[in-house]
């Protein structure tokens, strides 16, 4: 053995306090990916402490067990947070690696859950590598996701998918990419990290993000509880709340009790989703949301159905890039680098305009632009419709433009 040296000396010494201090200290009273994140430490402990073996085979039995409670039937962390997705994944690998090193062979189900984690994972991505704002989470994290999903083998074709058991869809035809929330936090699950996001969606073209969510990566109490209601969502407010109860930085109150969620796909036109809920009380809503073959063109529908007329707001979030004009009530014009002109037009309500701010990282908080849908409620509903797509107006104009400068010579 190496002759002892200061660094050496403490360094065992502080394996030696951790092996007191971990097994009393790991938290059952949060289920979730921060279990597993004490129960990596303590095999760590265990591995290197020959006197303390013990304590990594425990660890090991408990962390199998912790796993496969936190692995949805579908392949998603029951927690529904990409990001601790990928930092569950980093712990599997980080323990396989040091298991071989130790001298021993990693459980056969650390590569079953890697497959499954990894392959979710890969799908529930827009295409600039970043997970959609769903949760209270910083979307920069691209490389980090990117190398544990190499070290997992990971690339999964890029199609449209839904993980039921989850709630999660993506959406997927040539050039466009949606991913829908449509799920909700299973009972007994850390809620820490919760946002309004159910129901709100993300949409991208041609790698380009169009319309996201703003995000919940404030350093500000004030700022956090604001971003993480139904209005800093690409969702619908019905009497001015969500379908989702949050208050606080943290805090989660009422979820939809009854959702039903499908997911369909037509070669050659295109595919969709369809979410019905109970989550405004008094009121049932169903949205559905369809991408075009060519992945150009995203159309929309919600239908809100209840007794008493109330306010039904629609959000439509720009990405930071995406600049916006807006013509009239029912259409608005969207420009951004890399796309094709684009529109948003409207029907069952009127357009206005707001300006905000995009908290998706906590490195750069950016100016946007929101378009705000407010409903016309007509009898016993309101029924709001809406479609981004191309812009044959701007390509009129420009023939216009063209003809009159030919014509001036």
């Amino acid at each position: 053995a190496d002759a002892p040296t200061p660094w050496r000396v403490s360094f065992l010494l502080s394996l030696k306090q951790q092996a007191a201090f971990l097994p009393r200290t790991i938290p059952w009273h949060r289920p979730g990916w921060l279990i597993l994140r004490y129960l990596q430490a303590l095999i760590a402990v265990g591995l290197c402490l020959p006197q303390h073996q013990s304590l990594a085979l425990d660890g090991l039995v408990l962390f199998k067990q912790q796993l496969a409670q936190l692995r949805l039937p579908d392949g998603v962390l029951a927690t529904r947070h990409l990001g601790q997705q990928r930092a569950v994944m980093e712990a599997i690998t980080y323990l396989q690696s040091l298991l071989r090193q130790a001298g021993h062979t990693p459980p056969p189900e650390f590569d079953d859950a890697l497959e499954a984690l990894g392959q979710s994972l890969a799908l529930l991505l827009l295409p600039n590598g970043q997970p959609p704002a769903f949760y209270q989470q910083d979307v920069d994290q691209a490389p980090e996701i990117d190398a544990v999903l190499r070290l997992a083998h990971q690339d999964p074709p890029k199609q449209t998918q839904f993980f039921p058991a989850a709630g999660l869809a993506r959406l997927h035809q040539g050039d466009g990419v949606v991913l829908v929330d449509a799920g909700v936090l299973k009972r007994g699950m850390d809620a820490s990290t919760t946002s309004a996001s159910f129901g709100s969606f993300e949409f991208a073209q041609r790698g380009r993000l169009v319309v996201v969510n703003q995000g919940t990566c404030g350093f500000k109490a004030h700022q956090v509880e604001r971003h993480r209601q139904a209005a800093a969502h690409n969702s619908v407010e019905v009497g001015g709340r969500g379908p989702v109860v949050v208050w606080g930085e943290a805090g989660l109150g009422q979820q939809p009790r009854h959702v039903q969620a499908h997911v369909e796909q037509e070669i050659g036109l295109g595919a969709g989703i369809e979410i019905t809920h109970d989550g405004y009380p008094g009121y049932t809503h169903t949205r559905r949301l369809f991408l075009n073959a060519a992945g150009d063109s995203l159309r929309g529908e919600d239908v809100i159905t209840g007794r008493a007329p109330t306010t039904v707001t629609a959000y439509f979030h720009l990405a930071p890039k995406i600049q916006v004009k807006l013509k009239s009530k029912v259409e608005a014009e969207l420009t951004g680098p890399g796309l094709p002109p684009l529109a948003l037009k409207v029907r069952g309500g009127s357009l206005s305009l707001q300006d905000g701010t995009s908290l998706r990282t906590y490195t750069e908080h950016l100016a946007h632009h929101t378009l705000v849908l407010q409903g016309d409620w007509r009898q016993n509903g309101c029924t709001l419709r809406w479609g981004i797509m191309p812009n044959p107006g701007y390509k009129t104009a420009v023939a216009n433009h063209l003809d009159a400068t030919a014509h001036d010579e």
